[in-house]
């Protein structure tokens, strides 16, 4: 069967790093292949309000003059919208300057946890006021403590922010565990290694070293979303078909791990381009969703088509995402004709040997649970998905690239 081409999003969280470090480095830079999704526009409008200057391209690629430092803060008023990762990043960001900014948020973000990060930025001379939409922040350009204790149990998104936020000076740093989601952090210190230089930091263990400075601008390619391409990879699975991938992927984002997982456990090959799929995948071992915690909406479709079905370990933290993925595994698993059955931070999805009745899908305004729905869809056509409209958060044309498939 010939394989069915999809155009894939520039990779979401490469996008914003992208955007931050060239907002703060010296002189030009020029971003290609930028993901166009919420999250990334309104991280780029943000940047804007605080002096970023920015033209978009002929080709497609973003130009922005780097500020050579931290911005200057005079009561600008930034969206976030529903982006974590936009919060986490700006957030460090606007608090380590002198000045005065508020953060308004969308509903569902403020609702999530917060209070470790606020914490951290408070004990050392920043003012933030809590409001019913979001955060006023009084910033402060004091040295930060030497080292600054980091909480990493909650989201390593904001270690990441504060890296890359900082470098007016030396700075010393102490995680106080060792950080979950490591792979997103891995894919910061790599990006920050090409616009400040291999030297900027040095880890030992819990224990980081990072030099003084913002580097210089960079002409930087933007990867597709590796994100997104586990959705079609799953598809490939379900449908028995091979998709080949118009873009290449990063081998540094964390849902690489659930690729390599799939190929490991015999779903399909994958050469770097197409998904060759296999038909008698057996996963031995559960998946570790503290590694990949994006991949599970995913996976849960495989599961609920896979004859041995699947196991997920240390799921905690999907209760704390764009919604409690947990409650949309479980209810993913039963619009698929699945169960999901919880054992702390365990979980198992199970197929039943009974096909689907005709369910609405309600995906809590989740991109990705979102996503999921609509690759069970592709199986189970008795299956609507809500508000389909969230999959724009990360990947906006994702229904047109879908419906190729059809």
């Amino acid at each position: 069967m010939e394989a069915v081409t999809i155009d894939l999003p520039g990779c979401k969280s490469a996008s914003q790093r992208a955007l931050l470090l060239a907002a703060l480095a010296a002189g030009p830079s020029t971003l290609h292949g930028l993901g166009d999704g919420a999250d990334s526009k309104e991280l780029a409008t943000a940047l804007a309000a605080l002096g970023v200057a920015q033209r978009l391209q002929t080709d497609g690629s973003l130009h922005l003059q780097g500020l050579g430092g931290t911005p200057k803060l005079a009561g600008q008023v930034l969206n976030i919208g529903e982006g974590g990762s936009t919060l986490r990043f700006l957030l460090p960001l606007v608090a380590r300057c002198t000045g005065q900014v508020r953060l308004k948020l969308a509903a569902g973000l403020m609702a999530r946890p917060h209070g470790p990060l606020l914490e951290l930025l408070q004990n050392n001379g920043s003012q933030v006021e809590s409001l019913s939409d979001g955060f006023l922040i009084h910033g402060t350009d004091q040295p930060l403590a030497k080292p600054t204790t980091v909480p990493v149990a909650l989201s390593s998104q904001f270690f990441s922010g504060l890296l890359m936020t900082s470098g007016s000076c030396e700075q010393q740093w102490l995680l106080d565990q060792q950080p979950v989601s490591v792979g997103y952090l891995n894919m910061t210190v790599a990006m920050m290694k090409q616009f400040r230089g291999a030297e900027c930091l040095q880890v030992n263990g819990l224990h980081w070293h990072q030099q003084a400075g913002f580097g210089e601008g960079q002409d930087y390619i933007v990867p597709a979303d590796t994100s997104a391409a586990l959705f079609f990879a799953v598809a490939a699975v379900v449908l028995q078909r091979p998709i080949r991938l118009a873009r290449a992927l990063s081998a540094e984002h964390p849902d690489d791990y659930a690729l390599q997982f799939l190929v490991e456990a015999g779903f399909l090959n994958f050469d770097g381009e197409v998904f060759e799929p296999l038909p008698n995948g057996f996963a031995s071992k559960p998946f570790d969703l503290s590694r990949s915690p994006d991949s599970g909406p995913a996976l849960a479709i495989l599961a609920a088509t896979s004859e041995s079905g699947l196991s997920f370990e240390k799921a905690e933290r999907l209760r704390h995402k764009e919604s409690d993925r947990i409650d949309g595994m479980a209810r993913l698993a039963v619009a698929c004709g699945a169960e999901l059955s919880q054992s702390g931070g365990d979980l198992s999805i199970l197929p039943k040997r009974q096909a689907p009745a005709h369910s609405s899908f309600n995906p809590s305004a989740d991109h990705r649970l979102a996503m999921a729905a609509g690759v069970a869809a592709l199986r189970w056509p008795g299956i609507e998905i809500t508000h389909p409209a969230c999959v724009a958060k990360s990947f906006p044309t994702f229904w047109q690239q879908l419906d190729l498939l059809r």
